[in-house]
């Protein structure tokens, strides 16, 4: 075959003694939530309005626990880059009540990052730090918010002229 072709393989497993309690278990091609898969790459390509309206249809899809805490990470970053910060963080936190992720730890980090709280930044970036160490996302939101946190506690120097 040349390169670049994918290989597909469909198992089948087949009891013994009848035909009866033959069992087929097939393999799914491509995502099982169309929705979910186009949302993320509106978001992804920064197409966030359409990104956010695919994700929200997928979630009324039923996804598993797993897609739909990805989801919800995902919804957390279309609404920061939105600025629509509470939303953001609602649906991060709703992320990391169904599995604790490193991503929703970073999309929330970044919701925090844009609305000024850098406290709360650097809190989920070394949550997510904890899960993902070498994560270079997670260190530079790190990084960042420590930077701005240092800004904001510094005094300002405010030159008159006389």
């Amino acid at each position: 075959m040349r390169a670049g072709c994918i290989i597909i393989a469909v198992s089948f497993l087949t009891a013994s003694t009848s035909l009866a309690t033959e069992a087929v278990s097939k393999t799914v091609i491509g995502p099982a939530n169309l929705d979910l898969a186009a949302g993320a790459d509106a978001l992804r390509f920064g197409d966030y309005e359409e990104g956010i309206k695919l994700t929200l249809r997928g979630l009324q899809q039923h996804p598993s626990e797993r897609d739909r805490s990805a989801a919800l990470s995902n919804l957390c970053a279309g609404y920061a880059a939105t600025e629509q910060f509470d939303l953001a963080i609602e649906r991060c936190d709703e992320s990391l009540d169904i599995e604790l992720n490193w991503h929703a730890y970073h999309n929330r980090a970044a919701a925090h990052l844009r609305r000024g709280d850098f406290g709360e930044a650097i809190k989920d970036a070394e949550a997510g730090l904890a899960l993902n160490p070498h994560s270079r996302k997670l260190r530079r939101a790190l990084e960042v918010a420590e930077e701005r946190k240092r800004e904001q506690l510094s005094p300002r120097v405010i030159m008159e002229e006389h």
